[in-house]
């Protein structure tokens, strides 16, 4: 199992007498929850569940991360016959809840209650890594996102935290269209989006026989299309509209 801290699912696990696999599922989101830096406010420590976390045949935390602390959201998940529904939504917010429908058999095993889970998580989830992936991104730190833009703090996540020189090596291995449409975003990713040595390298990547055209024409070294960002973009653009 390769997750961050499997131990404390482990943990959870066991102290919460699990019963089936919608309550096997919601404490896995819960462990995701913390794993991704939110924090319960309905229980003593991180290494405990929530005092409430069962509530009236659903499961049901309250959160609050540390780069924002003054919001709060909370994640409820309700068992729909072989599917667990999960909702996520901030404290006094009116946007819709973010919403996943998991599939239990997909990530937890049939006879898990038939074998010796309590010292084994192995035997209880199957695909969990992916299963993380998708709670993560389509979730936690979705909702993280929210939570920051709401209180106006800079993102602590994700590819506007990176390094410049790495989000245009990233750049580098996008599609032409991708990057424009990128470009349009905000004004960091169009900065971001006219540097000189991505257009550059896109260049050669998507036409190396026009580089080679030019090769003859000019004389390396002099200010010739491979210098001009400017003109090795128009040129891209006109090419990529044929």
């Amino acid at each position: 199992m390769n997750v961050m801290h499997p131990r404390q699912l482990q943990k959870f696990f066991t102290e919460g007498t699990i019963q089936d696999g919608h309550e096997a599922l919601s404490i896995a989101f819960h462990s995701f929850m913390l794993e991704t830096g939110f924090q319960p406010h309905d229980a003593k420590s991180i290494e405990e569940l929530p005092n409430t976390w069962r509530k009236a045949g659903s499961y049901c935390a309250t959160y609050s991360h540390p780069t924002c602390p003054e919001v709060t959201c909370t994640l409820t998940c309700v068992p729909i016959g072989s599917f667990l529904i999960s909702y996520l939504f901030t404290e006094k917010s009116l946007d819709s809840p973010i919403q996943l429908k998991m599939k239990i058999q997909k990530y937890i095993e049939e006879d898990f209650k038939n074998s010796d889970s309590t010292n084994n998580i192995d035997k209880v989830y199957k695909n969990l890594t992916h299963l993380s992936k998708i709670f993560k991104d389509s979730v936690a730190y979705k909702i993280l996102a929210s939570l920051q833009s709401a209180m106006g703090i800079c993102p602590t996540f994700g590819f506007p935290c990176l390094p410049y020189d790495i989000k245009v090596l990233i750049l580098m291995y996008l599609p032409v269209k991708d990057i424009l449409s990128m470009s349009a975003t905000n004004k960091e990713f169009h900065i971001i989006t006219q540097d000189t040595l991505l257009w550059r390298y896109l260049f050669f990547r998507d036409f190396p026989s026009e580089v080679q055209k030019y090769e003859k024409k000019v004389q390396i070294g002099s200010s010739s299309i491979k210098r001009n960002t400017r003109e090795n973009k128009n040129f891209f653009l006109y090419k990529a509209v044929l």
